[in-house]
């Protein structure tokens, strides 16, 4: 199967017409979270991807699980420091 494309932002949209042949087609759509990802979180999940403890005095989120596509528990915000916008 030819990858059409990946988007990191909107317009989510893909021409697939040259992709297209006559007869069945089959068509496969990945959707990836964006849960907010902050500092603090990065030294967690990383832990977490490599399966060693958190210790307790570490901050931030072990976000492990959704970078595994398994689901749980995400931040709902992420705090940023010193950035210009």
């Amino acid at each position: 199967m030819k990858p059409a494309g990946a988007r990191l932002w909107g317009p989510y949209e893909f021409d697939i017409s040259a992709m297209v042949k006559v007869g069945r087609n089959e068509i496969r759509i990945r959707i990836a979270r964006d849960a907010c990802l902050g500092t603090p979180d990065i030294l967690p999940s990383v832990l977490g991807l490599m399966g060693l403890p958190i210790p307790d005095r570490v901050e931030g989120m072990d976000l492990s699980r959704l970078a595994l596509g398994k689901g749980g528990p995400e931040p709902g915000e992420a705090f940023l420091r010193g950035a210009r916008v």
